[in-house]
């Protein structure tokens, strides 16, 4: 039997348990038991109509449609309000507490079927120890990032950091350190001389080809651009744990899967942010909860991006043409108050927005190979309004209007520059 028809017989079998025969919406008031079951009832058809998207694209081959599980979600947010309004609901406001359960049980189930062909891609041989510079479409420097591997040892300070508060108790792996360098002033791009964090990322060993950024060494001036060229040399620690209480292992930023990154999604992992409100205080549970899940979007033999510096030295258009390229993309959010976006249909970017309930949400694309590691990068969008834009605005990418991709694309990608 193949993959997708499992799927979607647990769906109906799922579907048929929660179903409550013979009911009808009264014109009064639910009685609370017809609440709930109706509650049920909507949560099964958004299991059902997931695990339809899901089998999709095990049925053909092609990654998983984020516009059927939007609309999937959608659908469900409308009923669980329209049975809300009809009074003496006992659990008024949960709809995003059903969702995330909805949301496990699918990714579950889709886990549990992976598909036949799957080939996932080893992420950990993406990460070279490099440095690279990057720059927007007309040639204007974004910022240099540096990746190297640390000795594991008490006398390197990022593996002191990793094992003091990161330590995800792996027997076996390699701690890769992303250093992030920006202008520290705004009328000189091109001095790229402040460190914004230390991203601490983990390398599986062995047959472990998972990816998970641990942690970061953070600037605490924030936002490293300034008037005058300053840079603070004073960090602090950010981390994520599986408890609001400190413990080992911890966990973190979830890149790719112990089997590898591929087009599934559901390499889905939470845990609770911790940091230090400053340097050199304590390191606590700051209150929000966290999650991430990568995706492999496709793999490309060849691939050029749209801007880079072609073979004559020159700033332009194409870039140079690589090898053996991943394109992915890496969702993340934090817990709070809910938003959710509206993105353009029209728009063919719009696919990669990406609402999960009870969390604020960015995602990030990104093109990778093996010799120098990030190609091109693009902040997709951002429901925090973290990056000096207010949350949902259609500056980004998979939010901007149909026609409005161009500006998105210089506002918010950047290119290697080989």
């Amino acid at each position: 039997m193949k993959n997708h028809w499992k799927s979607r017989l647990i769906a109906g079998m799922i579907l048929g348990l929660l179903t409550v025969r013979g009911f009808a919406c009264p014109a009064a008031a639910l009685t609370v038991g017809e609440c709930q079951a109706a509650k049920m009832k909507e949560a099964a058809k958004n299991a059902m109509k997931k695990l339809q998207c899901h089998a999709k694209a095990a049925r053909t081959g092609k990654p998983l449609d984020l516009v059927c599980i939007a609309k999937a979600e959608s659908a469900f947010a409308g009923g669980i309000a329209r049975i809300e309004a009809k009074g003496n609901c006992p659990t008024p406001g949960d709809a995003a507490v059903i969702e995330v359960e909805v949301y496990s049980f699918v990714n579950n189930v889709v886990a549990a079927l992976p598909p036949e062909a799957a080939t996932p891609i080893d992420l950990r041989t993406y990460f070279p120890a490099v440095t690279n510079v990057y720059r927007t479409f007309d040639g204007r420097a974004h910022a240099k990032y540096s990746f190297f591997f640390v000795t594991q040892n008490g006398l390197d300070p990022f593996w002191g950091l990793y094992s003091t508060l990161f330590d995800l108790g792996k027997p076996d792996g390699q701690l890769l350190i992303w250093q992030k360098i920006y202008a520290s002033n705004v009328n000189d791009l091109e001095d790229l001389n402040c460190t914004a964090t230390y991203a601490h990322l983990f390398l599986g060993g062995g047959a472990d080809k998972g990816v998970i950024e641990v942690g970061d060494w953070l600037n605490n001036n924030g936002d490293v651009h300034g008037p005058n060229g300053s840079c603070p040399d004073s960090y602090r620690a950010l981390g994520y744990q599986r408890a609001t209480s400190f413990a080992t292992p911890a966990t973190g930023l979830n890149w790719s899967g112990p089997g590898g990154l591929d087009s599934s999604y559901t390499s889905f992992q939470s845990g609770y942010v911790f940091h230090q409100a400053s340097p050199g205080t304590g390191y606590l549970y700051n209150g929000y909860g966290e999650y991430s899940t990568p995706g492999l979007v496709e793999f490309l033999p060849n691939w050029s991006p749209e801007y880079g510096r072609g073979s004559g030295g020159a700033w332009g258009s194409p870039g140079t043409t690589y090898t053996n390229v991943v394109h992915m993309v890496l969702f993340h959010g934090v817990s709070g108050d809910p938003i959710s976006c509206s993105p353009d249909r029209g728009n063919p970017y719009s696919t990669y927005y990406l609402h999960v309930p009870g969390f604020r949400s960015y995602a990030i694309e990104l093109y990778m190979d093996q010799a120098h590691g990030i190609l091109q990068e693009t902040l997709l969008y951002d429901e925090l309004g973290y990056f000096g834009y207010a949350a949902c605005s259609n500056a980004f990418p998979a939010l901007a209007p149909r026609g409005g991709l161009t500006q998105a694309f210089r506002l918010w990608r950047s290119y290697l520059d080989n």
